[in-house]
């Protein structure tokens, strides 16, 4: 006889929220159901919307702080695309790298960050941190067990 396996839902990054994981995660499967397809961030948001919703305390309903928000996350989505490309001198190929990283509440300079003692070694903690992420979303994947096994490999 094969007991089924039991899951809780929580929040991946640990902050203590209004509303709980759980409650979220009967929303979306709820919505699935509905649809007949898959939850989409407007479907979540639509569900929200109400005052009576659990969800409603998750979002902030004040149009002209939410504009200014949006405004903020599209330009850490610009920072974060921008890259530098070497120019080749000769037939040698050409490097690209990441040209900012997010280090604490603001970005730097890559070249910056590796060249600071302190700041290197944040930069590698946020690394570890969210090869760790990665591990917990798609670890249990077979098909990627050499890069889980790697990732569980790295010294702390």
């Amino acid at each position: 006889m094969t007991i089924a396996r039991q899951w809780a839902a929580r929040w991946a990054d640990g902050r203590n929220r209004t509303v709980p994981a759980a409650t979220v995660a009967h929303a979306i499967l709820d919505i699935e159901l509905k649809k007949k397809d898959a939850c989409e961030a407007s479907d979540l948001v639509n569900e929200a919307r109400p005052n009576t919703s659990p969800l409603h305390p998750l979002f902030e309903w004040d149009d002209s702080v939410a504009a200014e928000r949006f405004r903020e996350e599209q330009a850490r989505h610009i920072i974060r695309n921008v890259r530098f490309t070497s120019i080749p001198a000769n037939d040698e190929p050409a490097i690209t790298k990441v040209a900012f990283i997010s280090i604490g509440s603001g970005y730097r300079n890559i070249d910056a960050v590796l060249r600071s003692k302190p700041l290197r070694e944040k930069m590698l903690e946020d690394a570890r941190n969210q090869l760790k992420a990665w591990d917990e979303r798609f670890g249990h994947l077979s098909e990627l067990a050499v890069i889980r096994n790697a990732i569980r490999g790295l010294p702390d």
